[in-house]
């Protein structure tokens, strides 16, 4: 708890601000249809359209990532997270963990049932998703559920573990971000604003927590 203290939450807050404004920028322009963002979104679609069909072994590593960002697996990682801080004597970081969590697939289901953009036609071709489009929800539990643990692995593991952990997740959000193009299934500005989406709210609980932490 000592190094959660040790952050300031008026950057953190800051930051939120801004990425929350550039996601609110890229929601109109997908309301409103903007044509540089949809003509963008077309052009980038075929080109990855392309890639894929040029490079066949990617897809099975993107759909071994995409299965690590679905609702019921981040749901059990965070929970073994927050029993784990709990048993430890750590139950504010626990609860944070399952906040942030919660919040996350709020904001990002709301935000998905206000725009209720169609997918690409691949869609259901390499992996088959359901719900709407923008923004991406696997990109965006990168960030709200393997950011957090992330954190938390900063915030509690020694400083010789911390590193090599700590990249393992972001390299990981990464990826699961990046599966979602590769397997057809989403508009870039999409999985762009998913990512967002999830720094806004990981910023935002995690400014909570650390504000809680030193009062």
């Amino acid at each position: 708890m000592r190094r959660a203290a040790a952050w300031s939450v008026t950057p953190l807050v800051m930051a939120a601000a801004v990425l929350a404004a550039i996601v609110f920028v890229m929601l109109v322009a997908v309301l409103v249809q903007w044509p540089p963002l949809i003509d963008a979104d077309v052009s980038l679609h075929e080109s990855q359209v392309a890639w894929t069909s040029a490079h066949q072994w990617a897809i099975g590593p993107a759909r071994l990532l995409s299965a690590a960002g679905v609702a019921v697996v981040i749901v059990v990682e965070v929970m073994v997270a927050a029993s784990w801080q709990w048993s430890r004597g750590r139950p504010l970081l626990a609860g944070w963990l399952v906040i942030t969590l919660a919040s996350g697939w709020v904001v990002t289901e709301a935000l998905k049932l206000l725009v209720a953009r169609d997918r690409p036609s691949t869609n259901g071709l390499l992996w088959q998703a359901s719900t709407a489009s923008f923004p991406s929800g696997h990109a965006s539990v990168a960030v709200y559920g393997y950011g957090a643990l992330a954190v938390l692995a900063w915030w509690t593991l020694s400083e010789h573990r911390r590193g090599w952990v700590v990249s393992a997740l972001v390299v990981l959000g990464w990826g699961i971000a990046a599966s979602r193009l590769v397997l057809e299934v989403h508009w870039t500005s999409d999985v762009v604003a998913g990512y967002l989406t999830g720094c806004v709210v990981l910023l935002l609980t995690t400014a909570w927590v650390v504000k809680s932490s030193s009062s």
